[in-house]
């Protein structure tokens, strides 16, 4: 997919959020899911939970690092890509993607320690 269709679908997005007041408890589209392949019952129980704990994570992401996050690690896009759909500089990209991911790991952290 061209970058301009990144960077349309990406402004549709939050355009979409800010006129419907969006809250950060509801899930993110299907895009951002894990496909899950197993046929183990268990495992895809497992699969379907990590899936949640992931998408509420990312859900109290600030909207500029969970964008980064989910085009460099999960759609597997350059930086150069990156900024071009955010209309950033390379540097912040990564900037963003550094705080993103430091941000991403302790939350998840304390999510795995209240869970125990």
């Amino acid at each position: 997919m061209s970058n301009w269709l990144y960077t349309i679908a990406r402004n549709l997005y939050l355009d979409h959020t800010r006129k419907s007041g969006r809250h950060n408890n509801q899930p993110l589209s299907k895009e951002t899911e894990f496909k899950d392949y197993s046929t183990d019952p268990q495992k895809i129980l497992d699969n379907k939970e990590l899936n949640n704990l992931i998408q509420k994570i990312l859900l109290q992401l600030p909207e500029s690092q969970r964008t980064v996050l989910i085009l460099r690690d999960h759609l597997g896009l350059s930086y150069w890509e990156i900024a071009q759909i955010t209309g950033k500089s390379v540097s912040s990209v990564k900037s963003s993607l550094f705080r993103g991911r430091l941000a991403f790991k302790e939350l998840y952290t304390k999510e795995e320690l209240e869970r125990g």
